[in-house]
C-alpha cells in the first residue's frame, strides 16, 4: 500500500511537471514581457490575375495611457486605391470611399514594386501614409490628424485614438493589391512576400492561400508553422513568431501572379529549391508530428508507467503489525540491511559504514576509541563491503603501539596537502575511495532481492530519446531562420520528458521493481522493527536486561538510519554503551572531513570559462505591426 501511494506521488509530480512544460513551451507564458502583441495575425493571400491580400490584426493592449497608434507598416512603396482622398486636398473630417472599378485618377505607380491600398477598416479612425507622405484616411478627431502627421511613417496604416488605448482588444483591417517582384523562365514563375520581419510578437498566426486558378506548385513558409493543411484551391498554415521573427511565404508557381515586375531566370524551380527551401516541407512536418509525439507522451507517461507498475512492479499482501520488538533476520549483514531494506535499494549510504564498524567491533576485529580513532586488530573476513571499509581505514592508519589505528586526521593532512599543492588528481581520487565505502552500490546483490526490468526499461527510454533527439535538433538547426521557435519548443518538450523519466528513474528502485520471493516480507518486518526502534513508548514495554540485545538493537538501528533514536532512549533508560559515544565523536570527526574534502576539490578544480529574391528573407514586403 505505502509503495503506491508513493508511486502516486512520483506520478502526480511528473503530471504537473509536465503540464507546465507543456505551457512553457508555448508563447504565451513569454508574452507577459510585452505591453502590446497581436494575439491574432490573420493573413489571407489570393492568387487569381492579380494579387490579392488581406489582413487582420487583433492587438492586445496591456496598459493604460500607453498607446494611440496601432498600426502596420510596410518597407516598400504603399499606395491608395483611387477610391481614397488625399486629406491634404480636403477637410481635415475626411471620409471613406468604396473602392473604385477604375483607376482613371489613379497617381503615378513606381518604377519598383509597390502596394496598393484597397481598404482599411477599424472601429477609430483610421489611416494611410502613402510613400510620399501624403494622408489618407477616415478622422473624426483633428488630434488624430495631427498626430498622424507628425508621427506615423510613409508607407503605413494604422487605427488612431489621440486619448489612448485602454487595456483590451483592438482590431485593425486591411486589404491589398500586390505588384511584386516575380521571376520566370518560361514554365515556372517565382514570387517571394515577405509580410513581416519587424513587428511586435504575433501570438497566433493564420496564413490562408487561395489558389482558384490551381495556380502553385509549391509553397515554402519561412516562419514557425506549427500545422499545414492543403485543400483543393486552399492551403493554411497557422503558427507563431516572436518579436521581429521573419513571416514571409515563397511560392513556385504554374502562372504569373499578374506581378509587372518580372525577371527572365534560368531553371527557377531549381534555383528556389537549391536556396536551402527544398527542406522546410520536411523540416516542417517533421517539427509538427514531433511537438505532438511529445505532447502525447508527456500527457500519457504517468498513466503508462502506472501500467507498467501494475504488470511489472505490484507486491503480493503480506500482513505484518506494526511494530516488531526483534531482529527479523541477525544472519543479514548491517550494511546489506542498508543497501537492500533502507531507502535506494539500489545505494547504501554512510549509516552502512558506521554500522558495519559496529558489527566489526561485536566481532573483535576493530575497537572504536574515545577520541573518535579507530583500532585495527585484524582483517580476517571474506565480505567485499567488510574489506574495503578496512582497507579504506587501513590506508589512513598509522602505528601505535604497534597496533593499526586509523584516524580522521591524517585524512584531513592529506587534503591540506593535496589543496596547497593544488593536486586535484589526488582529491579526486579520495573522493573516489570516499564514495565507495560511503555509497555503496552492488547492482548484481540488489538483483537477487528485487526484479529491476522496469527501472531498466526507463533507462533505456532516456538513452533511446537522446538518440532521436539529435537527429531531429539537426534537421531543423539546419533551417534555424525558419523553425528556430519550433526548435525551441520541441527542446522545452523534450527537457519536459527527459525530466519526467528521470524523477521516475530516479526514484527508489524498489518503487518500480518488483521484490523477488518473499523478500517484500523481510522488507516489511524490517520497517516494522525500525518502528519499534523510533518509539520509547514501545521500547519501554519491551526493555531488555542483556546489553548484548541493546549493542545488536544499536547497531541495526543504525543500519535502518535511527541511531539518534536508540541513542536517545538508551539515555531516558541511563543505560551506558561505550560505543554511543566513540561511534558519535567518529561520525562528527568524519562529517568535518567529507565537508572539507568538498570544499578542497571546489577550491582546486579549475574554472570553466526585400528586393524579392529567393530563398529565406528575399521577399518584397517586409515591415509588420507595432504601436506607439
Amino acid at each position: 500500500m505505502n509503495e503506491i501511494k508513493n508511486l502516486i506521488k512520483y506520478l502526480l509530480t511528473i503530471f504537473i511537471i509536465g503540464i507546465i512544460g507543456i505551457w512553457t513551451s508555448n508563447l504565451s507564458p513569454l508574452l507577459f514581457l510585452y505591453s502590446l502583441y497581436c494575439s491574432k495575425a490573420e493573413f489571407t493571400l489570393k492568387l487569381d490575375n492579380k494579387t490579392y491580400f488581406s489582413e487582420e490584426y487583433v492587438y492586445k493592449v496591456k496598459s493604460n495611457n500607453s498607446y494611440r497608434m496601432l498600426y502596420r507598416f510596410w518597407k516598400i512603396p504603399l499606395l491608395p486605391s483611387p477610391s481614397f482622398s488625399s486629406f491634404s486636398s480636403l477637410s481635415p473630417l475626411t471620409s471613406f470611399h468604396s473602392p473604385s472599378s477604375t483607376h482613371s485618377n489613379q497617381q503615378p505607380t513606381p518604377n519598383s514594386p509597390y502596394i496598393e491600398v484597397t481598404n482599411v477598416k477599424s472601429k477609430y479612425d483610421w489611416y494611410i501614409k502613402d510613400y510620399k507622405g501624403k494622408i489618407y484616411g477616415k478622422f473624426k478627431n483633428p488630434r488624430s490628424v495631427f498626430l498622424v502627421k507628425s508621427l506615423a511613417q510613409k508607407n503605413e496604416v494604422g487605427t488612431v485614438n489621440p486619448s489612448f488605448f485602454k487595456k483590451g482588444t483592438y482590431t485593425l483591417k486591411a486589404s491589398y493589391l500586390l505588384f511584386l517582384p516575380a521571376h520566370t523562365d518560361g514554365k515556372l514563375y517565382h514570387m517571394n512576400f515577405k509580410i513581416a520581419d519587424k513587428h511586435v510578437p504575433y501570438k497566433e498566426i493564420t496564413l490562408t492561400i487561395l489558389d482558384p486558378n490551381n495556380a502553385v506548385e509549391q509553397v515554402f513558409p519561412h516562419f514557425p508553422v506549427s500545422s499545414l493543411k492543403k485543400e483543393k484551391g486552399k492551403i493554411t498554415l497557422t503558427g507563431t513568431a516572436f518579436e521581429n521573427q521573419l513571416v514571409e511565404v515563397e511560392l513556385l508557381l504554374k502562372k504569373n501572379p499578374g506581378s509587372p515586375f518580372l525577371q527572365k531566370v534560368n531553371n527557377v524551380k531549381e534555383l528556389t529549391l537549391m536556396m536551402s527551401n527544398r527542406w522546410v516541407y520536411p523540416t516542417v512536418y517533421i517539427s509538427i508530428y514531433t511537438q505532438k509525439i511529445l505532447t502525447l507522451t508527456i500527457l500519457l507517461l504517468p498513466l503508462l508507467i502506472f501500467l507498467s507498475y501494475l504488470k511489472l512492479g505490484t507486491e503480493k499482501y503480506f500482513l505484518i503489525p506494526k511494530y516488531l520488538s526483534f531482529i527479523p533476520n541477525k544472519n543479514r549483514k548491517p550494511y546489506l540491511v542498508n543497501l537492500i531494506f533502507q531507502g535506494d535499494a539500489a545505494e547504501a549510504d554512510e549509516n552502512a559504514f558506521y554500522a558495519t564498524l559496529l558489527d566489526l567491533q561485536e566481532r573483535g576485529l576493530i575497537k572504536l576509541k574515545e577520541n573518535g580513532k579507530v583500532e585495527i586488530y585484524s582483517t580476517n573476513t571474506n565480505d567485499p563491503y567488510e574489506k574495503s571499509a578496512l582497507s579504506f581505514m587501513l590506508k589512513f592508519s598509522k602505528k601505535e603501539n604497534g597496533k593499526a589505528v586509523f584516524s580522521p586526521s591524517l585524512i584531513e593532512r592529506t587534503i591540506s596537502i593535496a589543496e596547497a599543492t593544488k593536486d586535484v588528481e589526488t582529491l579526486k581520487s579520495l573522493k573516489e575511495e570516499w564514495e565507495k565505502v560511503f555509497k555503496y552500490t552492488d547492482l548484481k546483490t540488489t538483483e537477487e532481492f528485487i526484479d529491476m526490468r522496469l527501472p531498466k526499461l526507463l533507462r533505456k527510454i532516456i538513452f533511446i530519446l537522446f538518440l532521436l533527439f539529435i537527429p531531429i535538433v539537426f534537421l531543423i538547426a539546419i533551417h534555424s531562420q525558419i523553425t528556430w521557435v519550433n526548435s525551441v519548443k520541441i527542446f522545452i518538450l523534450f527537457m519536459t520528458l527527459t525530466l519526467q523519466i528521470t524523477i521516475i528513474a530516479a526514484s527508489p528502485t524498489q518503487l518500480l521493481g518488483r521484490w523477488k520471493k518473499n523478500y517484500y516480507r523481510e522488507k516489511l518486518k524490517w520497517e516494522a522493527f525500525k518502528n519499534f526502534l523510533s518509539n520509547f513508548a514501545m521500547i519501554q514495554k519491551y526493555t531488555p536486561e542483556d546489553i548484548v540485545i541493546w549493542k545488536e538493537w544499536l547497531t541495526y538501528g543504525t543500519a535502518l538510519g535511527v541511531a539518534d533514536k536508540v541513542e536517545e532512549s538508551l539515555k531516558k533508560l541511563k543505560i551506558e554503551i561505550p560505543e554511543v559515544k566513540n561511534l558519535r565523536t567518529l561520525r562528527t570527526h568524519l562529517a568535518i572531513t567529507h565537508t572539507n574534502l568538498n570544499t578542497a576539490i571546489s577550491n582546486v578544480a579549475p574554472s570553466s570559462g526585400g528586393g524579392g529574391g529567393f530563398g529565406v528573407g528575399g521577399g518584397a514586403g517586409g515591415g509588420g505591426a507595432g504601436g506607439r
